[in-house]
C-alpha cells in the first residue's frame, strides 16, 4: 500500500503555447448557472436540488421563529406583575 502512495512520477516540461491556448479556451467557455449544472447532473440531481431548497427554507423559517420567541417585549414583565 505504501508503494502506491510513494510513487514518483515525472512530468514533461510545460509547453507555454499549449498553456496559453488552454487558458484562452477556458476564458471563452460559457458561464453555467446553477440550474444548468443541476440539469447536467442527471435525474438524481433534481431531487437533491429540491430537497436542498426545502431544507434552506426550513432552516430560515426555524431561525426566524426561534429568534422571535426568545425576544422579551418590554410589556412582558409588566403583564406578569399585573
Amino acid at each position: 500500500m505504501t508503494s502506491l502512495l510513494l510513487q514518483i512520477t515525472t512530468t514533461a516540461p510545460l509547453d507555454t503555447a499549449a498553456v496559453a491556448a488552454n487558458a484562452a479556451a477556458n476564458a471563452a467557455a460559457p458561464e453555467l448557472s446553477l440550474i444548468d449544472l443541476v440539469l447536467q447532473g442527471g435525474w438524481v440531481m433534481i431531487p437533491i436540488f429540491i430537497l436542498f431548497s426545502i431544507s434552506i427554507f426550513i432552516i430560515l423559517e426555524r431561525y426566524i421563529t426561534i429568534r422571535k420567541a426568545t425576544s422579551n417585549p418590554d410589556s412582558f414583565m409588566g403583564g406578569i406583575r399585573g
